[in-house]
């Protein structure tokens, strides 16, 4: 083939065989490649800027700590959106974050994919591999260790759950649920405690108040996925409160940036 396109080219200038060499170079990479282009009405998102919109599409993640659970820009389209927007509204979380990002993929693909996200991230024991930067003592540590998988129950409605005994430093051991429910066009995934968090005798969580939640939908040619972390926690009167919102803020950042390299941005090099 190359032999062929030397021959036929034989006679021209230096510069416009250059030239062509160059076009074809283009023309093969957006023959393997394509474009995404995020649109912002889609999304289940009440604002986003045009700078955070061009995060989107230059595969960058949106990451924001929020004050309070009115700040939450997911809207209620649909039961889906309105049993996470009630479920932060009960909680009224004193440690809230949020992020947003997308995957580009071909199309087609999406609920294939959306499968992919489901299995990766039940998978919970590779989660003991989360790097979290402890910001109070300045050393890194795992944000889960000793996972150890209890029960795996399966409910009418398709979902799943996967129940664990773990541990997150520097609280004693506490039982976990991670919950799984995949639909045509969407993939809810939240984790919480199912008992309280103890720091020694003392309790800062209690069950069912530190929650992390992601939803993904599928558009054709990308997912969306937007996730929100919060903790209602004791923080004693005050006197941890500020050392306790980068703890628990700072977790959840940790996991949705894991996520993001291990998940998304691994699969934009394949």
């Amino acid at each position: 083939m190359i032999k062929k396109i030397c021959n036929a080219l034989t006679g021209f200038s230096t510069s416009f065989i250059i030239l062509i060499i160059l076009n074809i170079g283009v023309i093969s990479a957006e023959s393997t490649h394509f474009v995404m282009k995020v649109n912002s009405e889609q999304l289940p998102i009440e604002t986003i800027i045009p700078e955070e919109l061009h995060q989107l599409n230059d595969k960058k993640m949106v990451l924001s700590v929020l004050d309070s659970y009115r700040e939450i820009r997911l809207q209620p389209e649909s039961a889906v959106t309105k049993a996470i927007i009630e479920r932060y509204t009960k909680l009224r979380p004193n440690f809230l974050a949020e992020a947003m990002f997308v995957l580009p993929i071909e199309g087609g693909q999406e609920q294939a994919v959306l499968t992919e996200v489901k299995r990766f991230l039940q998978s919970v024991q590779q989660f003991e591999g989360i790097p979290y930067y402890s910001k109070h003592n300045g050393t890194w540590n795992p944000m889960f260790e000793n996972i150890t998988i209890q029960e795996l129950p399966v409910f009418p409605d398709g979902s799943e759950e996967i129940i664990t005994k773990q541990k997150m430093r520097p609280f004693k051991p506490y039982t976990a649920v991670y919950w799984y429910n995949l639909s045509e066009d969407t993939l809810m995934y939240e984790t919480y405690n199912r008992t309280p968090l103890y720091y020694k005798w003392m309790k800062g969580v209690d069950e069912e108040e530190m929650h992390t939640t992601l939803l993904v939908k599928a558009y054709p040619g990308y997912l969306f996925f937007y996730g929100l972390g919060g903790a209602r926690a004791f923080d004693f009167f005050g006197l941890f409160g500020k050392r306790l919102d980068v703890a628990f803020t700072g977790r959840i950042e940790a996991f949705f940036e894991w996520f993001h390299q291990e998940f998304v941005l691994s699969r934009l090099v394949e």
